[in-house]
């Protein structure tokens, strides 16, 4: 089922805020990783409690159980709807913790859309995040802007990805019954140059990143990805990158991505400009050590 705009209005929502602080993770074994990412998809009722809690990525992988009771003992201001009513909402959410504590995150795009050119006032990856209403039929019935990218026209685009998306699934409740729910999608922008990249059979299953691949990202089989803003010349040489956004952190990807520069086993794309922002794809499902 697709909807549109001219379907269906926008609407002003309001998607969950955490009122309660993320829970330390005790026990913190000094021979053990510095730092832990969990991806968790959580089921919020009207009441602001966590009812549900699916782990979708805990890196390394560090007792998803365990990391789930703690997230499920946060509390929420629940979601609202245009009239103030309390709602079931679906958000994705993203923790770290560290031996000095804990902390949310902010989210990463759940889809991320290329445009040819940013919006003036745009900022290098711009992201809205999105309250999409799904009625307990499992039909959208509307769709806000919770938090601004800055641009009512990239607003108004995220909007529309919403209405038109199809992976949806309701909201049920602790009985499993559907309930009518806000759910979360954020959706983020960039105008991204195009990149040459040299080619290495010995380590072609490592992906772009070829023998930059971190080595503990590719022994955890975890993903990630990187967008860094250079300066060109006219041979799509790199200087002067600077890191704008790593996901997840603590794994190498940065640093990664700003060799891969340097070495020159990026470039450019002739054409592209002397001031391009690039984005770097880690995909896990290609990455194991070569022996």
């Amino acid at each position: 089922m697709i909807a549109t705009l001219s379907k269906l209005s926008i609407f002003a929502a309001a998607l969950p805020q955490m009122i309660s602080p993320t829970p330390p993770l005790t026990g913190w074994r000094s021979n053990g990783p510095t730092v832990i990412e969990a991806f968790f998809r959580l089921t919020i009722t009207p009441k602001g409690s966590v009812e549900r809690c699916t782990p979708v990525m805990v890196t390394p992988p560090a007792e998803p159980t365990r990391m789930c009771e703690l997230v499920s003992s946060i509390k929420f201001v629940a979601a609202k709807d245009a009239t103030g009513q309390p709602l079931y909402s679906l958000v994705t959410a993203q923790f770290r913790w560290t031996p000095a504590g804990a902390e949310e995150k902010t989210i990463s795009p759940d889809v991320d859309l290329t445009v040819a050119h940013l919006p003036s006032g745009a900022t290098v990856h711009p992201i809205a995040k999105t309250a999409v209403l799904i009625g307990s039929d499992g039909k959208i019935e509307g769709c806000s802007v919770a938090e601004t990218s800055g641009v009512q026209l990239l607003d108004n685009i995220a909007c529309k990805a919403g209405l038109a998306a199809e992976a949806f699934l309701s909201a049920k409740d602790k009985t499993g019954t559907n309930v009518r729910a806000l759910q979360s999608l954020s959706v983020g922008f960039g105008a991204y140059a195009r990149v040459v990249l040299q080619k290495d059979a010995a380590y072609a299953a490592l992906g772009a990143a070829g023998p930059y691949f971190p080595e503990r990202a590719q022994r955890l089989n975890v993903s990630g990805s990187v967008i860094i803003e250079c300066a060109a010349d006219t041979g799509g040489v790199l200087t002067d990158c600077a890191t704008k956004e790593e996901v997840p952190q603590g794994f190498g990807f940065a640093q990664a991505a700003q060799k891969m520069a340097q070495t020159k086993w990026m470039k450019a794309a002739p054409g592209s400009g002397d001031h391009v922002v690039i984005r770097i794809e880690f995909p896990a499902s290609r990455n194991f050590r070569i022996p």
